[in-house]
């Protein structure tokens, strides 16, 4: 019994619709995404079952995470935390400048991502157009975004002194 945290494919995407319906979750778009990013989108399987999953909606160089879900049973064991830090090592490689994200259950539990509530008007454009925010997610939704910025070293914080 081994869980797996692999790419999504077409094949996966009735499984993490169901996943997401059982789960409350928003599902438009989410079909198009996998179609046109297939690369942001991370599955967690167990015995050959779909049990989790996360996405990235990438955009001018921001990304939307979504489609954050896991299996009731397994909710506990820490699934979701390695799908969502896979999706953040892989934005910081892509040389995203930040990740924001929409929820009406889970805002207590993404600051340990580095996520803080911001407001919607703080959003970039090219992400406040996608269906999460203009359709899917309602307007009391909590919007949380997540710096990506590299972290600044002992270092690297000391200026520049010429003799």
């Amino acid at each position: 019994m081994s869980l797996q945290i692999r790419p999504a494919t077409s094949e996966d995407l009735y499984a993490v619709v169901g996943l997401l319906q059982s789960r409350k979750l928003p599902v438009a778009g989410f079909a198009d995404l996998l179609r046109a990013q297939p690369e942001h989108v991370r599955i967690a399987e167990l015995n050959g079952l779909v049990v989790g999953s996360a996405a990235l909606d990438v955009r001018d160089g921001n990304g939307l995470l979504r489609s954050v879900a896991v299996a009731h049973d397994l909710a506990s064991l820490g699934v979701g935390t390695r799908l969502v830090n896979d999706l953040i090592a892989q934005a910081r490689q892509a040389d995203l400048t930040a990740l924001y994200l929409l929820t009406t259950t889970a805002a207590a539990w993404f600051p340990k991502f580095g996520f803080t509530v911001t407001d919607r008007s703080a959003v970039p454009a090219a992400l406040a157009n996608t269906i999460e925010f203009t359709s899917a997610c309602p307007a009391s939704a909590t919007v949380m975004r997540c710096s990506l910025a590299a972290p600044v070293t002992d270092g690297a914080a000391l200026p520049d002194i010429q003799p």
